[in-house]
């Protein structure tokens, strides 16, 4: 009786033709293995100045770049770019953190060596660290310095034996100063015309409120410079809350918070300028975090005497209220994706943006259409 189907005879057949074809065969076969993931072979590592994220300004602007690049592997559908971002609680734990970053230089998932790594220290004074974690540093490591110009970098550079490999990254705010003028001229225009005869617009004094004195921090956003450009005949006068770069937003002189300071300046100042025939008084805040008290007083206190201009802020449907946003989010996620491009110590020392090229905008054309509309509507 014959036990085999036909099923069972067909796989006998095909199995003793396997076995014959790989008899007849001179030279043994393997099939191809697939290589093994290595992983992405860049690293960026971002780090944040204490206290500045959630700020709804600079900080977080960086950040929407940073999240872009974190989802480039995603959109390439490959490895490319593996992203990390710190903010520290204090600058000597960040310093700490960046040598131990240096030294390990492997992707944690695979336990190869990253061939490139880019260090994005998001605020000038942080050029300060690198002597403190140079030795750790491997030939193909890169650093990126945002908020600073070439004269920040080179020197450093060259001190350091880091020339092509340190670089700098800036957005200029003049232009959005310029127009600012141009806007206070309106006021004026629609003062000496009567069409608002109820306050003087004065800019005999503008105050500037900067959270470091100059001479602790070297101020690379033109503000200053602008400001002392198109108001000649203005007495600038500039106010600073911390005796110490890279502190903690807190005001050891006032015992608070700066983000609290910040509201009670502004509600002390308004009491002021009230009090006296000054009129409308201008101002110009650079807080950082702490703009949001700044911005809590204007926007909660009726009949404000305030027209502020704000760096690096968001921007707000008050008419007195107006904002500069550099947009360092794109410069960072445009800069990163070309240095990924190049081959090591090719990018520039420097990179700089500003209202010229699209970097730098502001809501200030729109007061300025406001005041506009209004001046034609009593014609």
């Amino acid at each position: 009786m014959n036990c085999l189907t036909n099923k069972s005879k067909w796989l006998l057949l095909m199995l003793l033709a396997f076995v014959l074809s790989a008899c007849s065969s001179d030279k043994e076969e393997t099939p191809p293995v697939a290589p093994m993931a290595t992983g992405s072979s860049n690293e960026l590592l971002v780090i944040f100045p204490v206290d500045q994220l959630g700020d709804s300004g600079y900080a977080d602007e960086v950040m929407s770049g940073i999240t872009s690049l974190r989802e480039l592997n995603m959109n390439l559908g490959t490895d490319t770019l593996d992203v990390l971002f710190f903010m520290p609680l204090e600058c000597n734990q960040m310093i700490t953190e960046i040598s131990e970053w240096l030294k390990e230089g492997e992707n944690p998932f695979y336990g190869v060596p990253y061939k490139r790594r880019l260090l994005i220290l998001a605020d000038s004074y942080m050029l300060d660290w690198i002597e403190d974690f140079r030795e750790d540093m491997r030939p193909n490591d890169e650093i990126l310095v945002l908020r600073a110009v070439e004269e920040d970098v080179k020197p450093v550079a060259a001190a350091l034996g880091l020339e092509g490999r340190l670089h700098a990254l800036n957005i200029s705010a003049a232009g959005s100063v310029r127009k600012f003028r141009e806007f206070t001229d309106s006021m004026m225009v629609l003062y000496k015309d009567n069409i608002i005869d109820d306050v003087k617009p004065n800019y005999d004094q503008i105050p500037l409120f900067r959270i470091y004195h100059d001479t602790l921090y070297h101020y690379r956003d033109s503000l200053a410079e602008a400001l002392a450009e198109v108001f000649p005949e203005t007495e600038l006068q500039t106010q600073t809350f911390l005796e110490e770069v890279g502190d903690a937003l807190w005001s050891i002189e006032y015992e608070k918070p700066l983000i609290q300071v910040a509201y009670d300046m502004a509600e002390e100042m308004m009491k002021y300028f009230k009090n006296s025939s000054s009129g409308i008084t201008y101002a110009v805040v650079d807080l950082g975090a702490a703009n949001g008290g700044w911005d809590f007083y204007l926007l909660n206190v009726y009949g404000s005497v305030y027209t502020t201009l704000m760096l690096d802020a968001t921007p707000s449907p008050f008419l007195n209220r107006m904002a500069i946003t550099r947009k360092f989010g794109k410069a960072v996620d445009g800069w990163v994706k070309n240095w990924l491009q190049q081959p090591v110590g090719s990018m520039p020392v420097f990179e700089g943006h500003g209202t010229w090229d699209g970097y730098c905008v502001d809501d200030i054309d729109s007061r300025l259409k406001v005041l506009s509309d209004y001046r034609n509507s009593l014609q």
